[in-house]
């Protein structure tokens, strides 16, 4: 039998609430026998998980294990706090049913009334769970060049969390756009403000395999803002997306091979590359 919380007193809504909502709706479950649990490789977001439970609840004790892949864990049981935060939204099931429906998830309405500083940490809990900052490289056809495609984007495909999303999102004064798969944002202007007022939880590293697999979300985020000080006409100076993608991990600040002082040929060339940017600009 699970002991009781010691001040089981209803819950008031709030940011730190609000926080812990968004990574449930977007990295966690909770289950209506009394548990309630965080998926994620990211022990910062794990830490962030905990410091709200104990904020929010006034519960210290946790379970943790790792499964096979090597992805944490982090579970409560308590059937108070699940009771509680099923107040906010029927359930934090996202994913769609066989039938082809969608659980009746939200995110609360008492998150639409906050402050616009505390909408932008909900935010930044929920894109650093399930979101991304990505810098492609792709060839166009028609003028015959390589072109950066730039974007942050939120992944879901429930309908009506990608619509309240969207909609917090333009509280703040962005203007994403709704896929079948996620939140999106591609405007110059919204990928500048998303890197001065969201960004991603400190810590929070790239998981997915790819070309800023391994690395921090925000240091890709700062990557991302800074190409755009990069003119088409030097992109065009190198002749293969592997020179530009290498190229672009270096505008990284305190970049380990430009500190080490000690550079392989390939990583001079972009020193030199990065040396002749910074004097054009």
């Amino acid at each position: 039998m699970m002991k009781k919380t010691t001040s089981e007193k209803p819950v008031k809504p709030g940011t730190d609430l609000g926080i812990l909502i968004g990574l449930l709706l977007t990295d966690g479950c909770v289950a209506s026998e009394g548990k309630v649990i965080l998926i994620n490789k990211s022990e910062a977001l794990h830490n962030l998980f905990k410091e709200k439970i104990k904020t929010v609840f006034n519960h210290e004790k946790f379970i943790t294990t790792f499964n096979k892949s090597g992805v944490k864990r982090t579970e409560v049981n308590s059937k108070w706090i699940v009771t509680e935060l099923l107040k906010f939204t029927p359930t934090f099931r996202t994913r769609q049913f066989d039938d082809g429906s969608f659980p009746p998830t939200k995110i609360p309405e008492f998150i639409f009334e906050l402050p616009k500083q505390d909408i932008a940490k909900i935010l930044q809990a929920m894109f650093s769970a399930d979101g991304s900052a990505t810098i492609s490289v792709k060839w166009e056809k028609r003028r015959k060049k390589f072109v950066l495609r730039r974007r942050v984007k939120l992944a879901s495909k429930h309908p009506k969390l990608k619509e309240q999303i969207s909609f917090l999102l333009q509280k703040l004064g962005f203007h994403p756009r709704i896929h079948s798969d996620s939140v999106v944002l591609e405007r110059k202007e919204d990928l500048i403000k998303f890197q001065k007022e969201v960004r991603f939880v400190d810590g929070v590293k790239v998981t997915k395999n790819g070309i800023w697999s391994g690395m921090d979300k925000n240091d890709v985020l700062d990557i991302l803002v800074k190409t755009f000080e990069i003119p088409q006409s030097f992109i065009d100076k190198f002749s293969s997306k592997e020179e530009i993608i290498n190229f672009l991990k270096t505008l990284q600040s305190a970049s380990p091979t430009r500190s080490a002082g000690r550079l392989t040929g390939r990583e001079r060339k972009y020193e030199m590359c990065l040396h002749e940017l910074e004097k054009s600009m």
